[in-house]
C-alpha cells in the first residue's frame, strides 16, 4: 500500500471516529479537553478497525471452509508433500486411491506408495520439481495399502 493510500485511509478512519463521537473534526476542543477527546477518538478508531478485522476474519473462514470442501470432496486425489517427500495433507479421494485410511497418511513417506521399480524415477523427478518454479507432471505406478498397483499421473 502506498504512503498516500495509507494516509488517506487514516484520514477516513479519523473522520468515521469523529462522526461516531458526535464531533466534527473542527473546531478542536479547548486544551484541557484535547487529551480526553483524542483518547475517545482513538478508542473509536480501534473499535472500527476491530470490526473490520472481524468481518475479514469471517470472510476468510468462509473462504477456508469452501476450499476445505472443494479439496476434501474433489473426485481427483490430492496430496501435498513437504520438501522431504513426506505427506502433509491428503484429500479423501487421494486416501481412497492409496487404499489407506486418511488419518494414517500424514507424516508418512510418499515414496513408500510408489512401486519399487519406479522409486528411483520418482526420486529424480522430485528433485527436479524442487529445483524449478514450475510443476512437472509424471506417470508412476503406485501401490495401494493392499499391495495392488495402478498407474497414476502426478502433477
Amino acid at each position: 500500500m502506498s504512503y498516500e493510500n495509507k494516509l488517506t485511509e487514516q484520514v477516513e478512519l479519523r473522520k468515521k471516529a469523529e462522526a461516531k463521537l458526535g464531533h466534527s473534526p473542527k473546531p478542536r476542543p479547548r486544551p484541557p479537553e484535547i487529551l480526553l477527546h483524542e483518547l475517545h477518538v482513538q478508542q473509536i478508531e480501534l473499535e472500527i478497525q476491530n470490526d473490520q478485522l472481524r468481518q475479514s476474519q469471517v470472510a476468510l473462514e468462509k473462504s477456508r471452509d469452501r476450499y476445505f470442501n472443494f479439496y476434501n470432496f474433489s473426485p481427483v486425489g490430492y496430496l501435498t508433500l513437504n520438501n522431504n517427500g513426506m505427506i502433509d495433507e491428503v484429500n479423501l479421494t487421494g486416501a481412497t486411491l492409496l487404499g489407506v485410511m486418511r488419518s494414517e497418511l500424514p507424516h508418512r513417506r510418499f515414496i513408500s506408495y510408489i512401486a519399487t521399480e519406479y522409486q528411483d524415477f520418482w526420486y529424480r523427478h522430485f528433485l527436479r520439481v524442487q529445483n524449478q518454479d514450475n510443476s512437472l507432471a509424471c506417470e508412476l505406478v503406485l501401490k495401494r495399502g493392499d499391495s495392488s498397483t495402478y498407474h497414476a499421473q502426478l502433477d
